[in-house]
């Protein structure tokens, strides 16, 4: 704001303060007009002499006004002031230390603390020398206002960070662990670079073991690639369970781009964990471990040899994320060559839809469940079960198969690969598939997301797929049913339509094929890239990725899976999420300062929440949607436990809330208005996400499931309701693989009275546990 405006904007609320008697305001915009050379401190003078107001605040006005035009001729009024009043003094030493006159500063923050004896201007005293880069009289100064038993806050973290750096530069780890520490404590908060400070002295004293508690314990943003050497030198020490090892092949395909880095990240995933299917990777595997080994001799920390024993003690990761890992270190030789001994393993998806095809083959139904909720998951293509079972893929995609589109990055480092993939790609040329031209297809702004890129390639296997899926579903075959799974049976059956049903199929079959005009076609004569599958039986999802590849472009995918195949080989892929969100980053950063500002930015984000709305309807899954869009789809779905409630059925959704269980309760809030009858659908689906976001604490995950039903559908629930809510937790506990939730009752019962969300916890307790079924 142009200085005129803002004195003419304190004037104006003096001046309304005056006529209010707004004492507080009255002096506020005094001092303000101060700050900016404004003498009004003569308004104050008959709050002075009613007592309203002390002599020395009119008089740090009338200073500062003054300061403003002449600093000396202020200072002795300040100086004076300063001895009174710590505002004063800070005042003092801000414009001294602005004037550049450091030692002036310094002495009115010793003369103003030996009258005053407050830590905050010892603090200022460090500050004012740290701005004039004196080093060994700021750690001095530091030294002494860290030491004040009342500092607290930002500016202890600020200097306790100062004197960590500067012992670290002197290698007394030590001493910088000690000053780290109590820099990550000081904020409530913690900044990841002070995390990541705290890692690196662990880990230079040989803590590895205390450097993996650090991570674990504050989970510090990795940003730079630094951070991902300082992340598995502290995380090799420690098992790989699922979501660790996630992270790692995360980070080595981020940072693909280091070669020994990149290379030790999946070489550990390989060998420090085993696939739930190890059998059949196993050959895999050892035909190169000669050669990983090579790369040990002075290479990344971490990479100690795996002795085979009898047991495997190895930690059991999903199979896809160990082929993911494979197809990853192929890249990477494919790359970077031979780098350190690495050498090519051959194994892949071709694996995971040999398996399907099996499991269909020998009527496995609970492994053909199994393979679906991994797509439901994100860890499995939803075209493996398309191609093993024959069906068309974008047929699938249009029937919803797996219950759920899962088009976006729940994981943060993923979802940034494809925000920075399509935002370069707007303005180029990019493959699509199936998928993204489906659900793009769904948005109001369709045509122009297409019209982002200069051309849309859809390879002739996809294109010739979607006209089978467009015929199927007009045909009679396809009007008969969707594909899906039977949860009583096990198995997958196809269900019965309505004439809503298939108008909704024939809409979405259209939507595909109409989008899928407007792209140029790409034959595909063969899957170099995944030399053991089918063309035909793969060509339609698997297609799109081949001719990616080879014309060096990127792909455009609303299936994770496929994305994360796609960057294996080294492929750049985005999906219509982070496409939307890509566009709509770069509107806002274009706004130019004007009167119609707000009005841009309020409709760029309203644009924005319509997208999600829609991806919500459309099922699609791991979007940052709020509380407003479930409860908006849910009065769409007349308020029945659909696409609404299936958000809550994703540990994402757990993830992205501050206050999960008051969002919870404010959803059932409104379906309870409406049709209290749907609301054990709507508990259900809120149990299965909480349960699956603390994957892996089985104990843990099964008390948090139980909160669930002890929250009941609002304040102070009834016990019966509370019993029937653990009838249901149980059954979302054994799909999960949980233990019974109402053995971690007690837990449960504390993590709420914790949260302040049970008034009583020990009297709810007593009388949860009187009922039959804790007796049981």
């Amino acid at each position: 704001m142009p200085e005129a405006d803002a004195v003419e904007l304190w004037q104006q609320a003096l001046a309304d303060a005056e006529c209010q008697s707004d004492y507080e305001q009255w002096v506020n915009a005094v001092l303000q007009l101060a700050h900016l050379g404004v003498d009004a401190s003569k308004r104050l003078d008959d709050l002075v002499h009613r007592s309203i107001v002390q002599t020395s605040i009119r008089d740090l006005a009338l200073a500062l006004s003054t300061a403003w035009r002449d600093l000396d001729a202020a200072l002795p009024l300040l100086r004076t002031l300063s001895r009174q009043d710590p505002s004063a003094a800070e005042q003092l030493v801000t414009r001294l230390s602005s004037a550049g006159r450091t030692d002036e500063a310094v002495a009115a923050c010793d003369d103003a603390y030996h009258s005053l004896r407050q830590s905050r201007l010892l603090y200022l005293r460090a500050e004012v020398l740290l701005d004039a880069e004196r080093w060994n009289d700021a750690e001095s100064a530091a030294r002494q206002a860290v030491s004040e038993p009342t500092a607290t806050g930002w500016q202890r973290g600020r200097l306790l960070t100062f004197l960590g750096g500067r012992a670290a530069d002197q290698a007394n780890w030590v001493e910088a662990e000690r000053h780290f520490a109590a820099a990550v404590r000081a904020f409530t908060t913690p900044r990841a670079t002070d995390v990541w400070r705290l890692i690196n002295s662990q880990l230079h004293q040989g803590h590895h073991d205390r450097a993996a508690g650090t991570v674990l314990r504050y989970t510090p943003e990795v940003v730079t690639v630094e951070h991902a050497r300082l992340w598995f030198a502290s995380m090799s020490t420690v098992p790989w369970e699922e979501d660790v090892a996630s992270q790692a092949l995360t980070l080595a395909l981020r940072f693909s781009d280091d070669a020994q880095l990149s290379a030790a990240l999946l070489v550990h995933i390989i060998q420090a964990s085993r696939a739930d299917d190890a059998n059949d990777d196993e050959p895999s595997v050892q035909g190169s471990v000669e050669g990983l080994r090579q790369s040990r001799n002075g290479g990344w920390p971490g990479t100690a040899e795996v002795v085979p024993t009898d047991v495997d003690p190895r930690p059991v990761v999903p199979a896809l994320l160990h082929r993911d890992a494979l197809a990853a270190l192929n890249a990477h030789v494919d790359q970077h060559g031979d780098v350190g001994g690495v050498q090519r393993l051959e194994g892949s998806v071709d694996e995971l839809v040999d398996k399907v095809r099996d499991l269909f083959q020998a009527r496995n139904h609970q492994g053909l469940r199994e393979v679906l909720n991994m797509v439901r998951a994100g860890r499995a293509p939803l075209g493996v079960v398309a191609s093993a079972l024959g069906k068309s893929y974008a047929l699938a995609l249009i029937q919803r198969a797996a219950g759920v589109q899962v088009a976006a990055a729940a994981d943060e480092g993923e979802h940034d690969l494809d925000l920075e993939a399509a935002g370069e790609a707007l303005g180029r040329q990019v493959v699509v598939d199936a998928s993204s031209l489906l659900l793009s297809s769904r948005l109001a702004t369709a045509a122009t997301l297409r019209g982002r890129f200069a051309s849309l390639i859809l390879p002739v296997p996809a294109r010739k797929d979607i006209l089978r899926a467009s015929i199927e579903v007009l045909g009679q075959a396809a009007s008969t049913g969707t594909l899906g799974w039977d949860d009583g049976e096990g198995k997958l059956v196809f269900y019965e339509m309505t004439a809503r049903d298939r108008a909704i199929l024939s809409e979405r079959a259209n939507s595909m094929e109409r989008a899928a005009q407007s792209t140029i076609s790409e034959s595909v004569s063969d899957l170099t890239i995944f030399p053991d599958l089918d063309l035909l039986a793969d060509g339609p999802w698997l297609g799109p990725v081949q001719v990616a590849m080879d014309r060096g472009v990127a792909l455009w995918s609303d299936d994770v899976v496929v994305r994360q195949l796609a960057r294996s080989v080294g492929v750049p892929s985005f999906g219509t999420p982070a496409l939307t969100e890509a566009l709509q980053s770069r509107a806002i950063d274009a706004l130019e300062e004007g009167p119609e500002t707000a009005q841009q930015l309020a409709a760029l984000v309203s644009e924005q929440q319509s997208a999600v709305r829609a991806f919500v309807r459309e099922f699609v899954v791991d979007v940052p949607a709020h509380r407003d869009d479930i409860v908006a789809q849910a009065a769409e779905d007349h308020w029945y436990a659909r696409a609404g409630a299936v958000v809550l059925t994703r540990a994402s959704w757990w993830a992205w809330q501050s206050q999960p269980y008051a969002e919870l309760l404010g959803i059932y809030k409104g379906v309870a208005a409406h049709r209290s009858e749907a609301l054990p659908a709507w508990q259900a689906a809120a149990m299965e996400g909480i349960g699956a976001a603390f994957h892996g604490r089985n104990e843990l995950a099964a008390a948090m499931v139980g909160t669930i039903a002890i929250l009941g559908f609002g304040a102070d629930p009834p016990v019966d309701d509370v019993r029937a809510g653990y009838d249901r937790d149980q059954e979302v506990a054994r799909r999960l693989k949980l233990p019974d939730p109402l053995t971690q009752a007690p837990v449960a019962v504390r993590i709420l009275g914790e949260l302040g969300l049970l008034p009583d916890p020990d009297g709810f307790s007593r009388r949860l546990l009187r009922s039959p079924e804790a007796r049981e």
